[in-house]
């Protein structure tokens, strides 16, 4: 049987939960300043995202740690993507 089929789903879904937990997390912290309530934005954001990540995680992955490999593999990338944006963002603003 051949496994990359499925590794390559697992990648995908790592990057699209990435995706949805940094990018999420990114809208949440630009709506802090102007939130009457961060506290409650802040720990909502935070379970939603977390609730939605794992959820699909084990979803996708089940018991295959090749899978689990590929999947964090893919949330990793588009978190270094993105704090790379935001960091290449604050130096253009600082110049």
């Amino acid at each position: 049987m051949n496994p990359w089929p499925d590794i390559t789903r697992a990648l995908l879904a790592g990057l699209a939960t990435g995706l949805f937990f940094f990018g999420g997390l990114l809208w949440t912290v630009r709506r802090i300043p102007g939130c009457a309530r961060p506290k409650i934005l802040v720990w909502t954001s935070f379970v939603v995202r977390q609730t939605i990540t794992v959820a699909t995680m084990v979803f996708v992955c089940r018991d295959q740690w090749e899978r689990w490999a590929a999947a964090m593999i893919g949330f990793l990338v588009i978190r270094t993507l993105l704090i790379t944006r935001q960091q290449a963002g604050m130096k253009r603003k600082r110049t």
